[in-house]
């Protein structure tokens, strides 16, 4: 690992783990126009994921428009399980990158802007729940970037921040983590460039899952 004082490794979901930003996207887009309000932009989307919903739905969507934040919410959680919109796979290699992390007695831990239900849901889905000793949900905890779901993770699994590392996609992840003071890798296969994920200056910015695979298990390395 790129460095063996790590003990506790947090990862975000959307985006970092679960190639879901397509899916994340049309299903706002697909609420909005349920509810008859003015559809965002795929760009203004993708900004917000990584919050709560609620957080999420109020940052995107004006307070003038005629569907309350609720009905936005819900028209959401309705969309992201029907059909209407585009598959969300694990990425290739995360399976492996876990099961080595875990060889490694390193602790693994999710902290996701979804709710606990829906972090619940796809855990279970994607047969991934057992390498996870701990998650914080979207709905447990102020919105990312604030950064008590990584203090009660840290809290829980009795790790201190020095020895803490968060891996994310967005911006939102990365502040957290410097909220936290703790390291962070910026991975971009999710909302973010590279070049976006580098001025906030995270320990390692890597490009796809393989690279992600060699930074955090060398010298053991995957073959992702």
């Amino acid at each position: 690992m790129m460095n063996q004082s790590y003990e506790l490794v947090i990862f975000d979901w959307d985006g970092t783990l679960m190639d879901s930003v397509d899916r994340i996207v049309q299903s706002l887009q697909l609420s909005a126009k349920w509810n008859g309000v003015q559809v965002p932009n795929a760009d203004d989307c993708k900004s917000v994921i990584g919050m709560s919903l609620d957080t999420a739905v109020a940052t995107l969507f004006s307070s003038d428009d005629k569907a309350s934040y609720g009905d936005l919410c819900d028209g959401y959680r309705r969309a992201y399980l029907s059909d209407e919109v585009v598959d969300a796979p694990i990425f290739q290699g995360i399976e492996e990158l876990l099961k080595l992390l875990q060889q490694q007695n390193i602790k693994l831990a999710v902290a996701t802007g979804k709710g606990r239900q829906g972090l619940d849901r796809v855990l279970k889905q994607t047969g991934l729940g057992h390498f996870f000793c701990a998650s914080a949900a979207g709905d447990e905890h102020p919105s990312k970037p604030n950064c008590a779901m990584i203090q009660h993770l840290m809290a829980i699994t009795d790790v201190c921040s020095e020895r803490t590392l968060m891996v994310g996609d967005s911006h939102l992840d990365l502040e957290m983590a410097i909220n936290a003071g703790v390291d962070a890798v910026g991975v971009g296969c999710g909302v973010l460039t590279l070049e976006a994920l580098n001025r906030l200056k995270p320990r390692y910015v890597v490009e796809t899952t393989a690279q992600l695979c060699k930074v955090l298990t060398a010298p053991e390395g995957c073959n992702a």
